[in-house]
C-alpha cells in the first residue's frame, strides 16, 4: 500500500486483512479474523461418497495447518490438489488467494483466485473483501476497493470493517471528509469497542474543521486506554502533527491470513 491508513492501522503486510468464510459441506473453516472457529457444516451421510470426502476433509485440514503455520507452498499445493477434485469450491479459492497473498510473489494470481471464488458464488462477501484489501494494500486501483468494499457492505451490512476501510480511502484518496465522517461514524455503530474508528472519526472532524468535535472521539479513546490515539488527535488538532500519521501494524479485529 502506498500509504498508512491511520496510526497503528490494520493494515500490515500483505493480506494481513483477509477474511475466510465457512466452508460448505463437511468441511468446517477456521475464520481467521481473530482465529475465530465458525461453525462446521455436516453433509448427509453417502456411503458412497464417504471415502472421497474424507480425503477433502483431510486435505483442507492439511492446507488449513500449512496456511496457519505460514508454509504456503505446501498450502498452495494442497488447495490446488482439492480444486483439482471439486473445482467448484469458492471458499478454497478464498484461501488459495490467501495463500498467494501471504506467499507474497503473485498478487495477480491471488486477485484471480478472489474473482473466481465470486464468479462461482456472486454474495461471497468475505472474497469481495479480500479483494478490496488486495487492491487497497497495492494502492494500484483504488477504484476498485471502493467498488468491493461497496459489494461488501450491500452483501454484509454489518460488516463494520469494510465500513472502517473505505472511510480511509474516502478520507485520503477521494478527500471526501464528510463522507468519511459517515463512513466512521456507522463503523462505531456497529462496534462502539473499535478504538481506530474513533481515530478515523477525529481526523474526519479535523479536516472538516469540527474541530469541537474531536473531543469526544479523544474522551472516548481515553476511556479505552487508547492514550496514543487520543495523544495524536490533540497533536493534530494543535497542528503539531500531520493528519496523516504513518500505518503500522495490525488492528483490533485484522482479518487474518
Amino acid at each position: 500500500m502506498r500509504n498508512g491508513y491511520c496510526a497503528d492501522s490494520h493494515y500490515g503486510g500483505r493480506g494481513s486483512n483477509i477474511s475466510v468464510q465457512k466452508l460448505t459441506l463437511i468441511l468446517c473453516i477456521v475464520l481467521v479474523w481473530g482465529l475465530v472457529i465458525a461453525p462446521c457444516v455436516t453433509a448427509e451421510k453417502d456411503d458412497s461418497k464417504s471415502s472421497a470426502m474424507q480425503e477433502l476433509k483431510d486435505l483442507y485440514s492439511r492446507g488449513t495447518e500449512y496456511l496457519e503455520s505460514e508454509d504456503y507452498d505446501e498450502a498452495i499445493e494442497i488447495f490446488l490438489q482439492i480444486l483439482r477434485q471439486q473445482p467448484n469450491m469458492p471458499q478454497i479459492y478464498n484461501l488459495l488467494g490467501i495463500a498467494y497473498l501471504k506467499q507474497g510473489e503473485s498478487r495477480e494470481l491471488a486477485i484471480d483466485s478472489f474473482r473466481k471464488a465470486t464468479e462461482i458464488k456472486p454474495d461471497f462477501a468475505e472474497a469481495y473483501f479480500n479483494l478490496a484489501t488486495t487492491y487497497a494494500e497495492s494502492g494500484d486501483d483504488m477504484n476498485l476497493a471502493i467498488e468491493n468494499f461497496n459489494k461488501v457492505i450491500n452483501l454484509d451490512p454489518k460488516n463494520y470493517r469494510a465500513y472502517f476501510d473505505l472511510g480511509w480511502i474516502v478520507l485520503m484518496e477521494k478527500n471526501d471528509m464528510e463522507e468519511a465522517r459517515r463512513l466512521f461514524q456507522k463503523t462505531i455503530e456497529i462496534a462502539p469497542k473499535f478504538a481506530q474508528a474513533y481515530f478515523g472519526l477525529g481526523v474526519a472532524y479535523i479536516q472538516l474543521k469540527q474541530t469541537a468535535m474531536v473531543l469526544q472521539p479523544i474522551s472516548v479513546l481515553r476511556s479505552m486506554n487508547e492514550e496514543e490515539l487520543a495523544l495524536k488527535l490533540e497533536q493534530m488538532m494543535k497542528g503539531e502533527e500531520g493528519w496523516m500519521p504513518g500505518g503500522g501494524g495490525e488492528g483490533e479485529n485484522g482479518a487474518v491470513y
